[in-house]
């Protein structure tokens, strides 16, 4: 009877994480990836019919080509001149509609990005994000590139608020993601790699307007690095009507001043640009296409090798997991992390708990349905558990 259950528990786990994995790689508002394009450099006219654009910076002054990359294929090669900032003299600069004419309230957006070992990342630089425009209103929640690599999210909202805590930027931090420490970056701000494909998904929920339950959050490499829950600025009083309506296609170095100027010609490469209403998830492949962070074997290790698995001391409940809301009774009070990974190894949710109740729980409604691993850690020892999402 034992092996029996075991036999249909294994199927349960495989139906769903090929359901988990066939939904998490497709894209139901845009995609678009350069392979059936011809290498070589584009001028406007060229990208506009290409990528169906109405206009293009960068195309006419010789920053825009398509180039085959080994075990990629083709990509969509940006060139930033030396000394050069903004957009009328640095990298590309386009905006690309969607295609179902949608102002949607909440998207995913994923692409890869190489930057060469010999890449300047100097004060900054701008990355392609989501947007929202029309003839006379306009928001942009692009990413930018910091010195030594740092990664931000940069917003510029329709109204820009006005109380004395906002920020544009936004660290990829899960410890504070507004506040720096002692004037500098957050010890978990996550850092771009020269050298390697990495992988950019984020996911923006808009806010009601007046209320602070927007969502805002941000995967490298498919490790969750950055989660806010109650964003209030995408939409003030009376902008209910704003929506996310095209991806902003956009990369150059700047700032203005000479901190964030190249010292010699720099080039970046993108692929593979998705748009979602659904979590994408990261590439299957790696390899020299992609940096899987730590997790991945942190993850296994954890399954492999659990200090503790007792049912009897911690529980989580229910399980599996049907409105999204998770409980836990028995963990340590010193507990100093709970992280949540896909199968694959990625981590898509880490938290610290509040102890102080006897059942803290955690809304785990973001995730796909699939398999997950949990692991919970203490000061004295690390606990594993198996979860299912429904």
């Amino acid at each position: 009877m034992k092996r029996k259950l075991s036999i249909v528990s294994l199927c349960f786990v495989l139906v769903l994480f090929t359901v988990t994995k066939t939904k998490a790689q497709t894209a139901d508002v845009y995609h678009f990836n350069f392979d059936e394009l011809p290498t070589g450099p584009y001028d406007k006219d060229q990208i506009k019919d290409a990528l169906g654009v109405s206009f293009c910076k960068g195309a006419d002054e010789g920053r825009v080509s398509i180039e085959s990359f080994p075990d990629q294929g083709k990509t969509l090669k940006v060139k930033y001149p030396k000394g050069q900032v903004k957009t009328g003299e640095s990298g590309i600069h386009t905006k690309v509609y969607f295609n179902d004419g949608q102002f949607h309230d909440e998207l995913y957006m994923s692409y890869k990005v190489y930057f060469p070992s010999d890449f300047e990342f100097r004060a900054g630089g701008k990355l392609p994000g989501l947007s929202y425009q029309t003839s006379d209103r306009n928001m942009s929640l692009r990413l930018m590139w910091r010195k030594n690599g740092l990664v931000e999210t940069y917003v510029h909202y329709n109204t820009k608020p006005t109380r004395p805590d906002y920020k544009a930027s936004i660290n990829w931090s899960l410890t504070d993601p507004i506040e720096e420490a002692n004037g500098g970056p957050q010890a978990d701000q996550v850092k771009f790699t020269k050298g390697t494909w990495q992988h950019i998904e984020m996911y923006y929920k808009l806010n009601t307007p007046g209320k602070q339950d927007g969502i805002m959050r941000g995967w490298l490499n498919g490790q969750l690095a950055l989660e806010i829950t109650n964003v209030e600025d995408f939409r003030q009083v009376g902008e209910g009507d704003i929506g996310l309506n095209s991806f902003y296609l956009s990369s150059f170095f700047g700032g203005s001043d000479e901190s964030f100027q190249p010292t010699k010609d720099v080039y970046a490469y993108f692929d593979d640009f998705k748009v979602s209403t659904h979590r994408i998830g990261p590439p299957s492949r790696t390899g020299n296409e992609l940096q899987i962070g730590a997790s991945a074997n942190e993850a296994q290790q954890s399954l492999q090798n659990p200090s503790d698995t007792s049912d009897t001391e911690v529980k989580i409940y229910p399980n599996p997991v049907l409105d999204g809301i998770l409980y836990l009774e028995g963990i340590d009070a010193d507990t100093k992390n709970i992280s949540i990974y896909s199968m694959m190894g990625y981590r898509v949710k880490s938290w610290v708990p509040d102890t102080s109740t006897k059942t803290p729980s955690i809304d785990l409604g973001q995730l796909d349905t699939g398999t997950y691993i949990m692991v919970i850690e203490s000061n004295k020892r690390k606990i594993t558990k198996m979860i299912y999402k429904v």
